[in-house]
């Protein structure tokens, strides 16, 4: 994670946002404490084990939708592997099926997208 903070340290944010989890917590305080951006914690970014499909698409849409109705350019999230993919699904496709529902970054990586270019950065692998 201190690899990572260093890449996103000087790079553009408007709002950083996490999960209220704290693996989350842990993850995201690495990246505040390199680059200065705090994160404030939403519950939509929350991975629930006893929630249906259908729940955890409605809480990740209103979210995505939430932020494009917002201000908002670069935005940071920090958050688990369904949700990921959700959120990924649903900015690169408008939708989220459940063959989407593994398509996530592991962790050690980092998923940009910007419009509809999608990168990778592993930070994952030692140097």
């Amino acid at each position: 994670m201190r690899r990572i903070g260093a890449y996103l340290k000087g790079r553009p944010c408007d709002f950083a946002v996490r999960s209220e989890f704290l693996r989350c917590q842990q993850t995201a305080d690495i990246v505040t404490e390199i680059t200065g951006q705090p994160f404030i914690s939403d519950p939509r970014l929350n991975e629930m084990v006893h929630e249906t499909f259908e729940q955890i698409q409605d809480r990740v849409y209103a979210f995505v939708q939430e932020m494009r109705g917002s201000t908002y350019s670069h935005i940071w999230v920090c958050t688990h592997g369904i949700i990921i993919a959700a959120l990924k699904s649903y900015l690169l496709k408008g939708s989220f099926a459940r063959k989407d529902e593994l398509d996530y970054v592991l962790p050690g990586q980092l998923l940009l997208i910007e419009g509809k270019q999608v990168e990778v950065m592993r930070f994952d692998e030692v140097v």
